[in-house]
């Protein structure tokens, strides 16, 4: 998850994973047993938290910071390894 300027809500947190898996607002309305004008209303919510402006935005950002977290971790294993 990227960093928001004030926590997710639990139920901002459900409709943000299923935005960054590309999920329609009337998809994550039915999973999500939610009206959609509810729904758009979280979706302000996170992308006023998150400093984006658009579902892509947010994508392109959460799977930026899980590559780049991922590659730090993977680096800081291999240090590890050749210091052992």
């Amino acid at each position: 998850m990227i960093k928001c300027i004030t926590p997710l809500t639990k139920r901002e947190k459900e409709v943000y994973d299923l935005l960054v898996e590309c999920k329609s607002t009337k998809e994550i309305s039915e999973l999500l047993t939610i009206s959609i004008p509810t729904i758009r209303t979280h979706i302000e919510a996170i992308f006023g938290k998150t400093l984006v402006n658009s579902q892509k935005e947010l994508i392109y950002k959460h799977y930026k910071t899980v590559l780049e977290s991922k590659l730090w971790q993977d680096s800081s294993q291999k240090k590890n390894y050749v210091s052992s």
